[in-house]
C-alpha cells in the first residue's frame, strides 16, 4: 500500500508539472 501510494504521488507530480509546464508556456506566449 504504501509503495503504491508513493508510485501514484509520483505519477500524480510529474503530471502536475507537465500541467504547469504548459499554462506557464501559454501565458508567456501570450
Amino acid at each position: 500500500m504504501r509503495r503504491e501510494r508513493r508510485a501514484s504521488a509520483a505519477v500524480a507530480r510529474e503530471i502536475l508539472r507537465e500541467v504547469i509546464m504548459d499554462l506557464w508556456a501559454e501565458r508567456a506566449v501570450i
